[in-house]
């Protein structure tokens, strides 16, 4: 089976951002709502969050261990295999051997976006004050 490219870009840096959007009727309306159990429903919401400083943002480790610590379960790999399946659910991996879930990818890469529309914006301010101080002097 074919993995998919990653979902996101592999610089796609939102450390600094401390907002995580959570839409309430995408997520109170999905499967995984409906069926995860109360540890693996806090174990999927904390990953989703936590994915935002990975690197890139939006990915996941291929790694149990490191996605029991990801997850909140500390050392206690045993509950993170009974959450797994559904803390995990909609998760892929990719051919850079990293997780994606599509609907984090939707919000990191909008982010991305802003993110770079605002550096624009302030780069476009910062060379408009230098020509107007230059035009001042001459």
């Amino acid at each position: 089976m074919m993995r998919p490219t990653p979902l996101i870009p592999p610089a796609a840096e939102l450390r600094e951002f401390p907002f995580t959007p959570l839409f309430r009727s995408r997520l109170f309306g999905s499967e995984f709502d409906a069926h995860a159990d109360d540890s693996a429903w806090r174990a999927g919401v904390t990953l989703w969050l936590k994915s935002w400083d990975q690197k890139p943002a939006g990915s996941l480790p291929d790694d149990d261990v490191a996605l029991c610590r990801l997850a909140g379960f500390g050392k206690d790999i045993q509950s993170w295999m009974a959450a797994r399946k559904w803390a995990l659910h909609g998760w892929i991996k990719c051919t850079d051997g990293r997780l994606y879930h599509p609907v984090v990818a939707e919000y990191v890469n909008a982010a991305g976006e802003k993110k770079i529309a605002q550096r624009n914006r302030t780069a476009a301010a910062r060379v408009a004050r230098q020509a107007e101080r230059m035009s001042v002097t001459d």
